[in-house]
């Protein structure tokens, strides 16, 4: 069986899921974008509404799948925003080296594990790849299943995320402010997918406090075992 692999990367605080919801992505790739921020960077602010559009996109969920990753990097500038993870920076860091690059910065865009820049293509290209499901059940576990036609180590990433985010910022280079954050990961955790007929694996959410953000929902995708590049990802919103 292995073991199972699996890193909760911070304490979240969204309400667990008490029904089934299934997220599903279709057998050709869905893109995983990807936007590293903070409330205490002055030029976030526009990319985070920008990314708060895609909501209004008939290809979200479906072609591209939207998270942002909140650093820390910034809260020595007098503001600590509650969302950032140093595991996020690190992160954003790995991206960083394996495109050579001796720094991070914010605003930054992640589009299948590419830098990305807003000039290109957002939208999923047309290669099969496989279908990636995940099922939420009453009982806080998670249900991933993948079936591919190619055969490798594969691992799950599974993310939860807050919409519909406000924050009254009170320090910092958005002092005054009030930011307005969707698709903001609060939680993270890995494990390697099982082969059988098809690649299978069970997650258990962590228990949540009770500041709940108004949406909350789940983001999952498919990398190979030691490497960053998403494969395929779905996800979505918890019905109301």
């Amino acid at each position: 069986m292995g073991m199972k692999f699996c890193i909760l990367l911070a304490t979240c605080f969204m309400a667990t899921p008490s029904f089934a919801e299934t997220f599903t992505s279709g057998p050709q790739r869905v893109s995983l974008l990807e936007l590293y921020t903070s409330e205490g960077c002055s030029s976030c602010p526009p990319a985070e509404t920008w990314l708060s559009d895609l909501q209004n996109s008939n290809d979200i969920w479906k072609k591209f799948v939207p998270i942002a990753f909140h650093v820390t990097y910034w809260n020595y500038l007098g503001w600590t925003d509650a969302a950032s993870q140093e595991a996020f920076n690190d992160r954003q860091r790995q991206y960083a080296a394996s495109w050579k690059s001796g720094s991070v910065y914010t605003p930054c865009f992640v589009r299948n594990g590419e830098e990305w820049h807003r000039d290109g293509k957002l939208a999923a290209n047309e290669e099969k790849i496989g279908t990636l499901t995940v099922k939420t059940t009453a009982n806080q576990e998670v249900e991933v299943s993948f079936q591919t036609g190619t055969k490798a180590d594969y691992v799950v990433h599974l993310a939860e995320i807050g919409g519909q985010v406000e924050t009254k910022i009170r320090a910092g280079e958005n002092a005054g402010r009030t930011l307005r954050h969707d698709f903001v990961a609060l939680s993270l955790q890995e494990t390697p997918l099982l082969q059988g007929d098809i690649y299978v694996a069970k997650l258990t959410l962590p228990p949540f406090g009770k500041n709940a953000p108004t949406e909350t929902g789940l983001v999952a995708w498919i990398t190979k075992s030691g490497e960053l590049t998403p494969i395929q990802a779905t996800g979505g919103f918890f019905a109301k």
